[in-house]
């Protein structure tokens, strides 16, 4: 039966299959070629979900089981899944990878018409962002991306074994590539309400003033709107458009103008709006008028991505004209950001041990940090790197060393007074055999210039790895850096992460609360409090002695005195007649007042 099926839905005449080597065991890639007239394989084999141009007219969501400890997470982005594609009325037919019940999970959609390359790497960035079992690489390979099919054997015994859904929903299909656009749709906007990037958004409105029903906006002179955004609202969306990232351009383009939202209401019945009134049907192929009140109705969608591009305008100052220069601008960052994180993905094994670890949360931050300052040059203080990490400040200064070491970053200049000293994120557009510890299994960088991911979908994929790292129990101290990295990203490969998860009881669906439960019990709960308030004495008492140093100075030569900048905190301790520095008590006066400051803001 599974080779029938195989047969029908397979977009090539051939499949691929796994050899055997010279002592008859099976290999452990599909490297061979088998055509669909030969007969039966004898040993397992998987269906291309590509066709030979490169269009995908199947789409496969590997959710993979390979340890018994992501087992129950696998389980549970299957369901997730699952509701994403019958809420769209996707037909989806679900199989157990191995047919057993503990295994990986498949998803299979298979389509009425293909898709492009690009539209199924989005399509697997997006769903990556949300479901960490999620294996990318099928859809993200045209050439050789594949999966066993229903009823195909697993190497390890067993079959491909339908769980829901039914075989005519791949053999003939009814979805549509509208059907995939509605499902990007719904992805991005899952996407935005990701915890990273909310509670990235609350911190920065916090600090905008609202108007007088409570809607955030940028200080500063109201502004007419840049030709590009008068473009955008003006222009009518025609079947093809992308009537959601136009109405992100007006957001954008409306709040660095210094525009109200109640100016932006009032040109609401503009064609630009389209997004606002109109959602797409569940089938796709058409748009519905939005209702008129909950969560989906004009005003609610409005008022998020309005909230949104204020809090993206206040953390990226340097955009001047948000419409189609921000598209150039930030394009390129994320291409180079992407390859950069393709590069270290294919090398798992590197980021297990030694400094490993802590060099890929370094790696994982300073790209976040290039796409939000739009640079792949940044100013990297070891002390705001570390706690952005989540590592000692000591770890992140060993990191970035171990980082130029492997050729990842390159150091441009030494710290000067307070300014950090600054890096640059090196550009790889293949995959780095080279590197110690490489071991086989990540996934190439995409070839092809089209099949990029995004701006917003890769910084929500650092903001919430990282976001979920910032933790006490993912500190030294803790359960480790190995094991947190393991933990947020299941396809990391480190033996030691693996047995002090398991030791610790923690397993993927551990949630923050069994966390801080966890980090009480073995007395690691305020790591990261207590190193944010050293490192903060540590930066104040260094500007303080720079004060000292300049007020020396300018004893010296009265003609170039300067402004002191710490006089709150008065001359800097001496050492009696001696008159050296007194470090101590400068640390002990410091820490005084951080705690003085953290009292008043209370």
């Amino acid at each position: 039966m599974g080779w029938q099926i195989t047969q029908v839905i397979s977009p090539r005449h051939t499949v691929r299959v796994i050899p055997r080597e010279a002592s008859g065991m099976l290999a452990q890639r599909y490297s061979e070629t088998h055509g669909l007239d030969d007969g039966v394989p004898d040993s397992p084999w998987a269906v291309n979900l590509a066709d030979d141009q490169g269009r995908f007219h199947l789409l496969a969501f590997d959710l993979d089981a390979h340890r018994p400890d992501v087992t129950e997470a696998a389980h549970e982005d299957t369901a997730t899944l699952e509701k994403l594609l019958a809420d769209l009325r996707i037909r989806a037919v679900t199989t157990a990878s191995s047919g057993q019940a503990d295994g990986g999970r498949h998803v299979w959609v298979a389509l009425t018409e293909p898709i492009s390359a690009a539209v199924a790497n989005a399509l697997a960035q997006r769903l990556g962002a949300l479901l960490p079992t999620l294996d990318k690489a099928p859809l993200c390979n045209a050439t050789s991306g594949c999966v066993r099919p229903p009823g195909a054997p697993h190497r390890a015994g067993g079959s491909s074994t339908l769980l829901r859904g039914r075989i005519e929903w791949l053999t003939r299909p009814a979805n549509t590539p509208q059907h995939v656009a509605a499902l990007l749709d719904v992805l991005d906007a899952r996407i935005e309400e990701l915890p990273a990037v909310v509670a990235s958004e609350d911190a920065t409105l916090a600090r905008l003033p609202k108007d007088g029903k409570g809607h955030p906006y940028l200080s500063g002179e109201r502004r007419n709107l840049s030709p590009a955004t008068k473009d955008a609202v003006q222009r009518a969306m025609g079947p093809g458009d992308d009537a959601s990232a136009a109405l992100w351009r007006i957001m954008l383009g409306c709040a660095a103008a210094r525009w109200r939202f109640a100016d932006v209401i009032a040109h609401a019945g503009e064609p630009g709006f389209e997004h606002a009134r109109t959602q797409r049907s569940v089938t796709g192929q058409a748009r519905i008028a939005r209702p008129r009140t909950g969560p989906d109705s004009a005003t609610a969608v409005m008022r998020r991505q309005w909230r949104k591009a204020c809090a993206h305008i206040a953390r990226n100052p340097r955009r001047s004209d948000h419409g189609e220069t921000w598209d150039r601008l930030a394009a390129p960052i994320a291409d180079a950001v992407e390859s950069i994180q393709a590069a270290a993905d294919a090398t798992p094994g590197r980021w297990a041990e030694g400094h490993g670890p802590a060099a890929r949360r370094a790696l994982d931050t300073l790209c976040a940090w290039a796409l939000e300052g739009l640079t792949l040059r940044l100013d990297a203080s070891v002390r705001h790197l570390g706690e952005s990490a989540t590592l000692s400040h000591e770890s992140a200064r060993t990191a970035l060393w171990a980082l130029e070491r492997w050729g990842l970053v390159r150091h441009v200049s030494e710290s000067v007074g307070t300014r950090a000293a600054t890096w640059e994120l090196v550009i790889h557009t293949h995959p780095i055999p080279a590197l110690p510890h490489a071991v086989p299994g990540g996934v190439p960088p995409p070839a092809d210039a089209t099949a990029r991911v995004g701006w917003s979908v890769l910084r929500a994929i650092l903001r919430s790895r990282l976001l979920r790292l910032h933790h006490d129990a993912w500190t030294g101290r803790g359960l480790g850096l190995a094991a947190g990295n393991l933990w947020v990203n299941p396809k990391v490969v480190s033996e030691s992460g693996t047995r002090r998860l398991t030791t610790g009881g923690i397993r993927p669906t551990t949630t923050r609360q069994e966390l801080d439960a966890w980090a009480k019990q073995h007395r690691v709960d305020g790591t990261l409090d207590r190193r944010r308030v050293s490192h903060a004495i540590e930066r104040l008492q260094y500007r303080w002695w720079l004060d000292e140093v300049q007020r020396v100075r300018d004893q010296q030569r009265p003609e170039s005195s300067s402004p002191r900048v710490l006089e709150s905190l008065g001359r800097y301790p001496r050492r009696g007649r001696t008159w050296r520095p007194n470090h101590l008590e400068a640390a002990r006066t410091c820490a005084q007042a951080i705690v003085h400051r953290s009292t008043a803001a209370a």
